[in-house]
């Protein structure tokens, strides 16, 4: 079992660009700063079925200055630094999170799990 820390984006391009950026920025800061992994899924506007995990090299902190996202020119103020990537899908996660015995429903924040990552 590994700690997830779970990011919602809403569009594909930033989902994918997570891989080059080597991080993952968002919004808010998650109250627990202990997770081994980020796995960055798509909302319903995504339009894509894509997500991208990544091993946590680093907590999670407040960089100079934001990454020049694609898909939405926002400036995330929150960044956790990652590597060691691979994809799945929505799906997946999904069922990892739910076989953990929590809810997926309302998964809208930044949450945690403690997942078992070979059902990602």
């Amino acid at each position: 079992m590994q700690k997830a820390l779970i990011h919602r984006y809403d569009n594909k391009p930033d989902i994918l660009e997570v891989e080059k950026h080597c991080c993952s920025e968002v919004y808010r800061r998650s109250k627990d700063d202990t997770f081994d992994v980020v796995i960055v899924v798509p909302t319903g506007t995504a339009g894509t079925q894509i997500a991208v995990v990544g091993d946590a090299t680093s907590g999670q902190y407040t960089p100079p200055e934001s990454k020049p996202w694609p898909g939405r020119p926002d400036v995330y103020p929150i960044r956790v630094d990652l590597t060691n990537f691979r994809r799945t899908t929505l799906d997946r996660v999904r069922e990892a999170v739910e076989a953990t015995g929590q809810n997926w429903a309302g998964q809208w924040t930044v949450r945690m799990f403690a997942i078992d990552e070979t059902l990602l």
